[in-house]
């Protein structure tokens, strides 16, 4: 008879063990979907949102994201020239949703289901990434399992704002890079670019994983030559996808002038560079902003686990 120390019976069990896994983290993104999906085409639009689930519609029917309805010619304004195409943002997003725009009509559920379903894709990735980190296959499927139920998770998914997408990107970099720093193979260190370079196509935010995973970059144990080597790639890569924008803004410099700089580098005081030499006020306001939405025992457990 077998028992749990025969190696045989080991083999046998853990590739029921995967299928186990795979199930329940099947179950969460099922309850996910049943929970949320009805949702996303009841709710009424939200902040942006009149904008944000425009440009995947117009992408798909003419290649550029734009808000044909927003006709403002005021230069000082980040909605100037709208209705000729959107470069306030990184455009990422709305060609996500335009893939989903291709099979659902437009509307406000369609643009939120591309958000939910990078949501799904995330609690995947939490799956993913838990499994190394932690050792244990339990605590990778809690995370999964509390992360679909927060109220982080909640917001995100339930707009069209491209917030869902880039936290997604964001894990899979984190978890491409985990891979690389395992393995060693350049193919992953590759893909965290490509994630990171898509990040930063989809929302601003993705500067702060990028800088967490490039430092992380430099400290790992390796010859000080071959983490600048490393450094290096991981760079040009990221900035290789990312100039991929510039498809966009060249022709249309002028307006990304106006729109962006407008909307994230000057849009409140005292904008977003002199943020990073003076940053509290910024970070009260986002404190705040995160109480609001997480509440305060998430908040106090999101921010315990940071340390």
């Amino acid at each position: 008879m077998s028992n749990g120390h025969d190696p045989a019976f080991a083999g046998s069990a853990r590739p029921l063990a995967a299928r186990a896994d795979l199930c329940a983290l099947v179950a969460i993104c099922a309850v996910f979907a049943v929970l949320r999906v009805p949702l996303m085409y009841r709710l009424p639009g939200g902040q942006d949102e009149a904008e944000f689930s425009v440009p995947g519609v117009t992408i798909l029917r003419e290649g550029i994201p734009r808000v044909p309805y927003v006709p403002s010619r005021d230069p000082e304004g980040f909605f100037y020239r709208y209705d000729e195409v959107f470069l306030s943002h990184p455009p990422a997003c709305f060609y996500w949703q335009a893939a989903f725009y291709c099979i659902l009509p437009p509307g406000y559920g369609t643009a939120r289901l591309a958000s939910g379903a990078a949501a799904i894709l995330a609690i995947v990735l939490i799956y993913l990434v838990g499994r190394p980190l932690t050792g244990s296959r339990a605590a990778a499927l809690w995370g999964a399992g509390l992360y679909s139920l927060s109220r982080v998770c909640y917001f995100s998914a339930m707009s069209s704002r491209p917030g869902m997408l880039c936290g997604m990107l964001g894990f899979a970099a984190f978890g491409a890079f985990l891979r690389w720093r395992d393995t060693q193979r350049r193919t992953w260190l590759a893909a965290t670019s490509l994630f990171l370079g898509l990040g930063g196509l989809t929302h601003p935010f993705a500067i702060i994983y990028a800088v967490q995973i490039g430092a992380w970059t430099l400290l790992v144990s390796e010859p000080p030559l071959r983490r600048l080597r490393n450094f290096a790639s991981l760079v040009t890569g990221t900035i290789v996808v990312f100039s991929m924008w510039l498809l966009l803004i060249v022709p249309y410099f002028e307006v990304f002038q106006s729109q962006f700089f407008n909307n994230v580098l000057n849009r409140s005081a005292p904008g977003l560079l002199k943020r990073f030499v003076w940053p509290w006020e910024a970070i009260r306001s986002q404190t705040r902003m995160i109480l609001e939405h997480a509440e305060l025992i998430q908040t106090a457990v999101m921010f315990g686990l940071q340390w």
